[in-house]
This record gives structure tokens, C-alpha cells and sequence, in this order.
């Protein structure tokens, strides 16, 4: 098979697989019908170029998601690597090698991936989600976190998660009103979500109790850009 014939089997191959994977993620990608012989097909036209040392950035990137759907982290984080020090502004190799360190317990590392992702698509929902994350559970930068979250509600007012983590954030702060009342935005947006019902509940009666002994009145949430 001639090297044209290959670049057009990988991307007739891509365009099936990732007519049913548009979230980033591995997760939609292994429930496809087959999924096995097109990995193994894949497979084998990538280790074609490979070995002809005829390869670009999706060569590189596609090497990284059947490595990470081996589970072989090192492996995926090799291609991914690759596939961005050829292509900086490569949007699905940006976001899942940040993804892939964070879920390997290393999030400091995936930072500077987010941000790079961020400059060049700075609308990329899943990348701010995923860097807000970082923010609140490994930096406790709470400000960035608000920040992160709100810019995805400018753009997407309706995003469940978003609004949700956004309630988290008040809740960190300690301004126990706000976060109820988030809350309640985010429950009327999914009423059967039950994590944000329960949160919403476990907030509802942590007011009770501090009205019951009677603590100083909930903070008001401050404004992150009034300190800038």
C-alpha cells in the first residue's frame, strides 16, 4: 500500500471514529459499534508510517488515543508530546495530554498545556472546566477558578457543570447564600441531577446550623477583578 493510500485510510478511518467522538474524550469513542477492528486497523496504517517515518501531527495524535485507550499513560504521553511540538495550536492534542496529566495526579503539569490551549481557543469549554478544577482542588486559587467558570457561562449561560462548580466556589469562600442560591439555579436547570440536590441540601443546612448558633452573617462574595 502506497503512502497516499495510507494518509486516506487514516482519515476515512478518523472520519467514521470521530463522526461519533466529538467531546475530546475517550469516553465516547470506546462505546463506537467495532470499536475493536478499527483499532486494530488504525493500528496498523499508523505503524505503516511509522516505519516509513512518513508522519504529522494526527499521526501523532491518534498514536496517543489508542495509547491511552491501552492505558498505557507514558506511552500517550509521548505521542501527545509529539503531536503538539509539531502543531502548537492543536486543539484535541492540547486538551487530552492536560486531561491525561491531571488524571495521572499531576496537574501543575497539565497547566501550561491549558493555558497554551486557552490562547488559541480561548472558548474551549471542556479546557476551562478542567483548568477551573485545577484551580480550586490543587492551586486553591479561588479567584482564577470564578474566572474560568464565568467565562464559560458568557458563553454558554445553560452549562450545568459550570454553574454548578461556580457554586462550589462560593461555598469554599464561605458565602453560604450565594452558594444556595446558585444552587437553586443549577437545580432548576437539572432537577435530576441529585449531586447538586444534595449539595444544595447539604448547604441548606449548614445556614440552619449557623443560624441556630448564631454565627456572624454570610460574607458577601467578593468580585475577583476588584483585585486587579
Amino acid at each position: 500500500m502506497d503512502e497516499k493510500c495510507v494518509f486516506l485510510s487514516i482519515q476515512s478511518l478518523e472520519n467514521r471514529l470521530y463522526g461519533h467522538w466529538r467531546k475530546d474524550r475517550m469516553d465516547s469513542y470506546r462505546k463506537i459499534p467495532f470499536r475493536n477492528e478499527f483499532v486494530i486497523f488504525l493500528g496498523n496504517m499508523l505503524n505503516i508510517l511509522l516505519q516509513r517515518k512518513r508522519v504529522n501531527e494526527r499521526v501523532y495524535f491518534n498514536l496517543g488515543m489508542l495509547a491511552m485507550d491501552e492505558k498505557n499513560i507514558t506511552l500517550a504521553e509521548k505521542w501527545f508530546q509529539k503531536a503538539v511540538q509539531i502543531r502548537e495550536d492543536f486543539r484535541s492534542a492540547l486538551f487530552n495530554l492536560a486531561l491525561l496529566l491531571s488524571e495521572a495526579g499531576r496537574p501543575m503539569e497539565a497547566i501550561p498545556f491549558l493555558h497554551r490551549l486557552l490562547r488559541h481557543h480561548p472558548d474551549h469549554v471542556k479546557g476551562l472546566i478542567l483548568l477551573g478544577d485545577i484551580y480550586i482542588n490543587t492551586i486553591r486559587d479561588l479567584d482564577a477558578a470564578q474566572e474560568c467558570y464565568e467565562n464559560i457561562l458568557r458563553q454558554e449561560p445553560h452549562n450545568v457543570q459550570a454553574l454548578h462548580n461556580l457554586c462550589v466556589v462560593y461555598v469554599e469562600r464561605g458565602v453560604l447564600k450565594e452558594a444556595e442560591e446558585c444552587l437553586e439555579r443549577a437545580s432548576a436547570m437539572a432537577p435530576n441531577e441529585r449531586y447538586i440536590t444534595d449539595h444544595l441540601e447539604i448547604v441548606r443546612q449548614r445556614r440552619k446550623l449557623m443560624n441556630r448558633t448564631s454565627a456572624p452573617k454570610d460574607k458577601t462574595v467578593p468580585d475577583p477583578k476588584d483585585k486587579r
